[in-house]
């Protein structure tokens, strides 16, 4: 488009050689705009003393990248290879998934697709966030609301529950109605359905005559089976100031899909709609789940004027977890747990205050020997006196108790922490930059006359300030102290002294930061070192250099003494 404007200035058409020529929409004159990232790093790392926590040598490429046409389409592409591949390293009896990724994502102003490496989220009880690999997409043409997927979830690795897996497929779905809305806040009503399922044949069978030993045994991988259905609502009401949000689903699970099948008698408990999804088993059960939240956003308050108008927001919710609800479609879902949280803030010009309280127990069901109930109610407050003064405040209450009746196992629990912090941001110029105090006090413990000597006191306590010395020159020194006391024991006092410096010429393409840090407790202590250096090549490409080391020595540790160093490099080069 831009030659045949540019072949018409030059040669001209009689007719119209005094017309003047329109300008072209941007989405026309530049139909194609690619912009992203594309880089490398490789990383040597050693340890003495102790296990290794990450490879001796890693490398990784990536790129992540965003391609808009005509202003109305992205594609969004984002590779990455590692040499941290799942089945080749393995840190002591750890395996690891592949972190390698591929994965391509056009977006348009109602709806996107994926495939490769993705993740989406429909909701906080049946899928959210969990990364795949395979494909899917997410419309929304009207008040029609669409949206499927399936995946890969993970690889299959051997070992025990917590470092081992079978190779895991997830699909779902969802259909609904509602608007989009120009930040994502427009109303709703989806159906929701998501079903998981591991390979059984993706690791080796059990070792003969230990298959009994296996299923039910919670110390072990087994083959997980799971569906889900829900239903997700959001009404937001008075301009988007009012917001009521729920959700109801129900859970089938079955923790091995090794286990016998039930008999005739006790499958036809379950609906054939049902069957056709997961076959019932010895382990297999179900549960629900349900939430609700009302939330106001910036009420503002009377007496406010228009530059800095009094804002209040506040929300109320409850949420109900069953026992037996399990999704695997989510990363982290506590069961058998009902709570109810609130929380209330205004925002004026200089003040800012919220409070948040919450309340939880468990034993839905009555399965245990005693409930146990949590509370927390946690208070801030921050204050901008002037442009260079800031203050803030902070409390905090948390309990824990149970009602049983044994005087060994009765938990009564209560724990509290008060801190502040100020901070004083001086004008450029001078030499002293910014001094930030920071103190918090703690204490902690349980009523129950067996259990005194847990009660825990502590004082933590740290300066920091901020000199710059020129204008390329700048450091950073810091001094804590951290004294703590357990039941009737000696308290103990832990010093930790830090000093970080930057260095950033005017005009030239290299910058330094240096950061040294010595923590001591009696005799023993830590001492860690970094420095990390860039340096631009080109207006488009950086390169960094980086190296650190950590040695700890005279600290009754389960690792003993030991040091830690790793040594990387890094190129980037932006796309423009």
């Amino acid at each position: 488009m831009k030659a045949i404007v540019l072949l018409l200035l030059l040669f001209g058409v009689p007719a119209v050689a005094d017309a003047q020529i329109p300008q072209l929409p941007d989405r026309l004159a530049n139909p194609v705009h690619f912009t992203g990232e594309i880089g490398s790093m490789g990383e040597l790392y050693s340890a003495s003393g102790r296990e290794q926590r990450r490879p001796s040598s890693t490398g990784r490429l990536y790129m992540r990248s965003q391609l808009e046409l005509f202003n109305s389409v992205t594609v969004n592409l984002n590779l990455l290879y590692s040499t941290e591949t799942g089945s080749g390293v393995t840190l002591g009896s750890t395996g690891r998934q592949s972190l390698n990724q591929i994965g391509i994502a056009p977006q348009w102003s109602w709806g996107r697709a994926y495939a490769g490496s993705f993740y989406d989220s429909y909701s906080q009880l049946t899928y959210d966030a969990v990364g795949l690999r395979g494909g899917g997409f997410n419309i929304n043409p009207g008040f029609l609301r669409l949206a499927a997927f399936t995946g890969r979830a993970q690889t299959a690795v051997a070992g025990g529950a917590v470092d081992g897996a079978y190779r895991r497929t997830m699909t779902g779905g969802k259909i609904g109605f509602g608007g989009r809305g120009a930040r994502g806040d427009a109303g709703y009503v989806d159906l929701v359905f998501v079903r998981t399922a591991d390979d059984p044949g993706s690791l080796a069978a059990p070792a003969a005559g230990a298959e009994d030993t296996q299923i039910g045994n919670p110390y072990a991988v087994t083959p997980e089976e799971n569906v889900v259905l829900g239903a997700v609502t959001r009404i937001p009401l008075l301009q988007r100031r009012l917001i009521i949000s729920g959700e109801f689903a129900g859970s089938i699970y079955s923790r091995d899909r090794r286990a016998p099948v039930l008999s005739d008698e006790a499958l036809d408990h379950y609906s054939s709609l049902m069957r056709s999804f997961i076959t019932p088993r010895l382990s297999t059960y179900g549960d629900i789940a349900h939430n609700a939240q009302i939330e106001l956003r910036d009420i503002t308050l009377p007496g406010s004027t228009t530059p800095a108008p009094r804002l209040f927001s506040a929300s109320l919710g409850y949420r109900y977890v069953g026992s037996g609800y399990v999704s695997l479609g989510v990363a982290s879902l506590p069961a058998d747990q009902r709570s109810l949280h609130a929380r209330a803030s205004l925002r004026f010009r200089r003040l800012t205050a919220s409070l948040q309280g919450m309340q939880q127990e468990d034993n839905l069901h009555g399965q245990k020997l005693a409930t146990t109930t949590r509370n927390r109610l946690a208070a801030t407050a921050s204050l901008r006196a002037t442009r260079a003064l800031n203050s803030s405040v902070r409390f905090a209450v948390n309990t824990m108790s149970n009602d049983i009746d044994d005087p060994e196992r009765v938990v009564d629990f209560t724990s509290y922490t008060v801190g502040f912090t100020q901070s004083i941001n001086l004008r450029q110029g001078g030499v002293l930059r910014a001094v930030a105090l920071t103190y918090a006090y703690q204490q902690a413990g349980d009523d129950n006359p067996l259990k005194a000597s847990s009660r825990l006191r502590a004082h933590d306590a740290s300066l920091r300030t901020t000199f710059d010395l020129s204008r390329s020159f700048g450091l950073i020194p810091s001094v804590g102290l951290a004294w703590s006391g357990l039941g009737d024991a000696t308290a103990e006092l832990r010093h930790t002294y830090s000093l970080a410096a930057q260095h950033r010429p005017q005009g030239s393409r290299w910058s330094s930061s240096l950061s040294l840090s010595n923590s001591r407790l009696h005799a023993g202590g830590s001492l860690q070192a970094a420095l990390s250096t860039r340096f631009r090549l080109t207006d488009a490409d950086m390169v960094t250099f980086s190296a650190r080391s950590n040695h700890v020595s005279g600290l009754d540790t389960s690792s003993g003494d030991f040091r830690e160093r790793s040594l990387s490099v890094q190129w980037s080069r932006a796309i423009r």
